[in-house]
């Protein structure tokens, strides 16, 4: 869907306004579409900084090495 209605509710919400919205660009039919998510609130981030920010959140040890060695 070009235009998903749901997305532009979310954005034009005035709850929401000022919030900083993240996504991760699968669609529902399964492909990785970073780089094309609609709107202007919205911001993405790709698989592996999602990975290398939930390491460093968790304590884990060495997360700084994945971005490293990749």
């Amino acid at each position: 869907m070009g235009s998903p209605p749901v997305l532009w509710d979310i954005e034009t919400s005035p709850i929401l306004a000022g919030t900083k919205l993240i996504a991760e660009a699968w669609d529902a039919a399964g492909l990785y579409q970073v780089g094309s998510f609609i709107g202007d609130s919205w911001k993405e981030w790709n698989g592996r900084f999602r990975d290398d920010a939930r390491s460093f959140f968790c304590g884990e040890d060495g997360w700084w090495h994945a971005s490293l060695t990749a």
